[in-house]
């Protein structure tokens, strides 16, 4: 590609603030657009695992909360239980992706449409505006994430998922400090359901039972996961992030998933290696798809074999598919229960 190349990146969140960072020092001229007022502000419980700093770095400011662990809940039993063995943040994520942005040197434009931006010889798009982008996966889900203080958490460093029969999705606890806390539910169902489902949870759960709810919000989740068609729509434009379905369907996790594909699409940018190939190469793909053949086995079962399977899958092995290290998982011998 030429140097005299602008490179068009619709969207600031995760996938967009990062792909400008990569592309820092490319010789192209890089403008994002971003209609809030500053990236980041789509909601979510901002929490990441180490892995994401193989790509990029966290600056220790934009670090809320470090994680040492993590804890599932099936039916209230604690069947996961991994402090000091996986470690995470939990994230201020416009510092974080601001502070990307201002690295990449990239010319940014907030509170600006990308309306009419169509890829030629000198230019390229990139579409990262997740579940607004147009042509983005349909398959979603909704969240809930409140902020709720006042509590007391007794291990401070241990993100918390549980997951219930009565509800096919599941609740977050991610702890901001011992007194702080994301705490969210997300699943097939309304919004109202699952803020009806997350208010139940902080007055029936001991260690928020106390606290005070300071801010709810919700937004759409693609859960379709990854769509390769999508990455690539033609020359010179192609989909990052949430708008190719880049979240884990198991785990609703986007943040890194959604950073990886910027970092392969860069690299086809660069020069270095078509951006599929990069995924594929790497496990991006095969991860994926597990997590999609998982959650394909529990939306068929009924809620009390839903919970039965889970319990049923070691616990390494459920924290290793979830953060994607597992690439590979026999699904075969999960449907029969």
């Amino acid at each position: 590609m030429s140097g005299d190349l602008t490179i068009h990146i619709i969207g600031a969140g995760p996938s967009g603030s990062s792909l400008a960072w990569f592309l820092r020092n490319s010789g192209y001229r890089v403008i994002v657009y971003e209609v809030m007022s500053k990236p980041g502000l789509k909601a979510c419980a901002s929490g990441v695992p180490w892995l994401v700093e193989e790509y990029v770095r966290i600056p220790r400011n934009a670090v809320v909360n470090e994680i040492s662990g993590y804890a599932v809940y099936i039916d209230g039993e604690c069947i996961v239980d991994s402090e000091g063995e996986y470690r995470g943040f939990i994230v201020d994520k416009s510092l974080w992706l601001k502070k990307l942005l201002d690295d990449s040197g990239a010319e940014v434009r907030f509170k600006t449409r990308a309306d009419g931006l169509k890829p030629d010889i000198k230019n390229v798009v990139v579409h990262a505006n997740g579940h607004f982008w147009s042509m983005a996966p349909r398959r979603r889900i909704k969240a809930v994430n409140m902020l709720v203080a006042n509590v007391k958490i007794r291990e401070p460093t241990v993100i918390q998922a549980w997951f219930r029969r009565e509800l096919l999705g599941y609740q977050w606890v991610f702890p901001l400090s011992s007194d702080k806390a994301y705490v969210g539910a997300g699943g097939y169902h309304s919004f109202n359901e699952l803020l009806d489902v997350a208010r139940r949870f902080v007055v029936e759960n001991k260690e928020l039972s106390m606290g005070r709810v300071k801010w709810v919000r919700g937004s759409e989740i693609v859960l379709s996961g990854f769509d390769e068609k999508l990455l690539k729509l033609g020359f010179h434009e192609y989909a990052v992030g949430e708008a190719v379905g880049a979240v884990y369907p198991l785990t609703g996790e986007g943040i890194r998933p959604s950073i990886i594909t910027s970092w392969a699409v860069s690299r086809e940018l660069l020069g270095v290696e078509k951006a599929l190939d990069a995924l594929y190469r790497i496990g991006f793909v095969e991860s994926m798809e597990t997590h999609k053949r998982i959650l394909g086995v529990l939306r068929r079962l009924k809620p009390a074999d839903r919970m039965k399977l889970m319990k049923r899958i070691s616990s390494s092995s459920l924290v290793e598919v979830g953060l994607g290290l597992k690439k590979s998982f026999s699904v075969r011998n999960l449907i029969r229960v």
